[in-house]
């Protein structure tokens, strides 16, 4: 459905694209690095011509803008390029949720594991505290660093209930 997925997006001016990080159902993820300061970010493409993915990057967007948590990535700029909507991100270094929490296979030392899930929640708490609502938690949303801190990622599919009554109203909305 998206032939894109083939070829690497041009970067956007400023920055200077890296290796591929990930993809999913609505972006591809790129380590890049921002020219002007030399800070390593996340560069985020939304996949072309699809509004519905246009608009879950804008969600991602909008969401972020609202918060601020050491375990929530800050956006850095935001653009279109080729067509292609873009977010450039901090950069959360580490491993999925899901491969930091059984390294070599083994399961991870309980006290690890509470005090990342601690984290986890602290995150969270703030951010139903500031009415979002993350929608998408898996081991694979989450990314922890070799310090056992946890960042949660990707919030195109975010909500604030609290604003707008349901997901629905806000795409409306916007």
């Amino acid at each position: 459905a998206h032939p894109e997925r083939a070829t690497t997006p041009a970067a956007p001016d400023g920055f200077a694209l890296g290796e591929r990080l990930g993809s999913g159902g609505c972006a591809e993820v790129f380590r890049a690095t921002e020219l002007a300061t030399g800070r390593p970010v996340a560069l985020k493409f939304a996949w072309p011509n699809d509004a519905r993915v246009r608009l879950s990057l804008l969600r991602e967007r909008h969401t972020l803008a609202r918060v601020a948590h050491p375990s929530v990535p800050r956006v850095v700029a935001h653009g279109e390029t080729h067509g292609r909507a873009w977010l450039a991100l901090t950069l959360t270094e580490g491993s999925t949720l899901r491969a930091w929490s059984r390294p070599g296979g083994a399961p991870r030392e309980l006290r690890d594991l509470a005090r990342c899930f601690a984290r986890l929640c602290d995150a969270l708490a703030y951010l139903h505290g500031e009415g979002v609502v993350h929608g998408d938690l898996s081991p694979d949303n989450v990314l922890v660093n070799d310090e056992g801190a946890p960042a949660l990622l990707d919030y195109g599919g975010a909500a604030w209930p609290a604003i707008v009554g349901r997901r629905e109203a806000l795409d409306a909305q916007q």
